[in-house]
């Protein structure tokens, strides 16, 4: 069975000489070759041990890329955080806990439902989840993800950096999501795609930001998308935000393909492909 740096390697053959990421706000982009070039400057890890990679600062996003593509080139076990390493992974990593081979992820839950905890991943579970959302939700290369949502998380892993390393599916970054931010990817003058939150799609809409945006397709996750919030953005800027469900520990579960607006009320509409 392929690994995940396996599967890169495909993804860097088809699409080498592609854009992989491009900066919204200086402009700068890289192509999956000159990624390739920048892990392999990269000091080797050591086989089975925990990476801890952070997004932190300029250009945090991007190196949690890099950092992601070293993992899985020297076998490490990468777990991706937001900023503070929390304790409890800080100790295995600082104690070389071994973990089975087939292991090569952890992510570390949102803590919603109490304390956060790491769930461990094998990396074709990993490749699974990111080849159903691709199909569920029908990506598109032509139309890059937009990244105002964190890397580290289980949904920004799965909607960003999995279609980006093994599907070559570009990605697009921008400092943060707020308005100031969004011009600036609108004044790409490309279509994209924007995985979100309920409260981002809220901001932009009372900001006027989604009228005549070039928005391809619009993904809602991480908490339940208000049934008016759809409707409203639907009747002003025609827009049909699809709601996606999951979780940290399974991934996709199910979306909300319709393209109607108020076609799913309170959950979403079928499940994704894999879980059906």
């Amino acid at each position: 069975m392929p690994t995940l740096y396996d599967l890169w390697l495909q993804t860097l053959n088809r699409h080498a000489d592609a854009v992989a990421v491009r900066d919204a706000a200086t402009g700068e982009q890289w192509t999956f070759s000159a990624l390739h070039e920048e892990v392999a400057m990269l000091p080797p890890l050591t086989p089975r041990q925990v990476h801890v990679a952070t997004v932190r600062g300029v250009g945090g996003a991007r190196q949690l890329v890099l950092e992601c593509l070293r993992a899985w080139r020297d076998d490490a076990v990468l777990c991706p955080v937001e900023l503070d390493t929390p304790p409890l992974l800080a100790e295995a990593a600082s104690q070389r806990v071994c973990f089975p081979p087939e292991i090569c992820h952890i992510k570390f839950t949102s803590g919603s439902t109490g304390q956060p905890r790491g769930v461990l991943f094998r990396g074709d579970q990993l490749a699974a989840d990111g080849e159903n959302i691709r199909q569920t939700m029908g990506l598109d290369v032509s139309c890059p993800n937009l990244a105002v949502i964190s890397l580290a998380h289980s949904y920004g892993f799965s909607n960003l950096i999995l279609p980006l390393l093994l599907q070559g599916h570009p990605m697009v970054l921008v400092p943060d999501p707020m308005p100031s931010s969004k011009r600036q990817a609108h004044a790409l003058g490309i279509r994209y795609t924007v995985p979100a939150v309920p409260a981002m799609w809220r901001a932009w809409h009372q900001a006027g930001l989604l009228k005549d945006a070039p928005i391809a397709l619009a993904i809602s996750a991480g908490a339940p998308l208000p049934l008016q919030l759809e409707e409203e953005v639907f009747a002003q800027a025609g827009i049909k935000i699809h709601n996606f469900y999951g979780s940290s520990e399974c991934g996709g579960i199910a979306y909300d393909a319709s393209p109607n607006r108020g076609a799913m009320p309170a959950t979403p509409a079928r499940p994704c492909t894999g879980r059906g």
